[in-house]
C-alpha cells in the first residue's frame, strides 16, 4: 500500500488535498476512516502525546481499492496552519484493522498550496 499527496489547493476558503492510494498487492483494501490531526514533533519520555484532530468538510473516500490498482480522491478542510514545532499527520485505516497508513505532512508543504480559481 502506498499513500501519496498529489496536490494541495486553496479554493472557497477551504484547503483541498488530492491523494493517491495505490494497492500493489492482490488483496483488496477497504478504507474504514481517514483522520487528519496535528501532533507535537518531538515527544519526551513518559509524557502524553497531544493530538488535535481536524474535521473534514468534504470527504470522497473510495469504498474499495482492488488489487494492483490505484484511486485518486479529494478531501476538503477548513483553512488551518501548522506551527513549526508540530507536525500534521494523515491516517487511513482498513476495515478489518490490518493495514494502517500514516503520512506525515510538514508545515512547509501546506504553505506551498496552490490557488484554484
Amino acid at each position: 500500500m502506498r499513500l501519496r499527496i498529489e496536490g494541495i489547493y486553496l479554493k472557497d476558503s477551504l484547503l483541498w488535498f488530492t491523494l493517491r492510494l495505490r494497492n500493489a498487492t492482490q488483496v483488496p483494501y477497504a478504507p474504514e476512516y481517514i483522520r487528519l490531526f496535528i501532533q507535537e514533533r518531538t515527544n519526551a519520555r513518559r509524557t502524553a502525546i497531544q493530538e488535535t484532530p481536524i474535521e473534514p468538510v468534504y470527504t470522497a473516500l473510495p469504498n474499495r481499492i482492488t488489487g494492483r490498482s490505484a484511486e485518486i480522491f479529494a478531501l476538503g478542510y477548513p483553512l488551518f496552519t501548522v506551527p513549526r514545532d508540530k507536525e500534521l499527520w494523515l491516517e487511513i485505516a482498513e476495515r478489518s484493522g490490518g493495514r494502517l497508513l500514516k503520512l506525515p505532512i510538514s508545515y512547509k508543504t501546506i504553505l506551498k498550496a496552490r490557488s484554484m480559481n
